[in-house]
């Protein structure tokens, strides 16, 4: 302003104040298409499709005792120990023999064990875990 001559200095105030404003409103104009640019990509990037098939909600939920089992197994595993778990149903071999229960006994009558088809027969004992963990350790 202090190069421009004294009668001129009105009309270039002014002529600087309309520049200013140009400016000013192009800049407001980028920063509020800027604003609604990122509120649009927001929009389009979190819109749901209603016409996917949805997800279905987990129905039940864990036993206690399953709960409580689990926490002391963590506990145990914790330790060092490990969790071994086999079949349920079993041979004569390791539900009776490898464990050493003579063919006489008791635990092997019809009444204390349930017996399948082909000589198989329902685990009576969690001992036929320990001889097949035993076996696959080298123990």
């Amino acid at each position: 302003m202090g190069r421009v001559e004294a009668q001129n200095r009105g009309a270039f105030g002014q002529f600087v104040q309309s520049i200013e404003r140009e400016i000013t409103t192009a800049i407001e104009e980028a920063e509020s298409n800027l604003k609604n640019f990122i509120a649009d990509a927001i929009i389009e990037r979190e819109r749901l499709d209603v016409t996917l098939p949805g997800t279905r909600p987990r129905e039940g939920h864990l036993h206690l005792l399953t709960i409580l089992r689990q926490k002391i197994e963590d506990i145990f595993v914790s330790m060092g120990y490990s969790i071994e778990d086999d079949r349920e149903i079993e041979t004569d071999y390791y539900n009776f023999d490898a464990l050493n229960i003579p063919e006489g006994h008791p635990a092997r009558e019809s009444q204390d064990t349930f017996y399948t088809t082909n000589g198989f027969a329902l685990r009576s004992q969690t001992s036929t875990v320990q001889i097949r963990a035993m076996e696959r350790h080298g123990v």
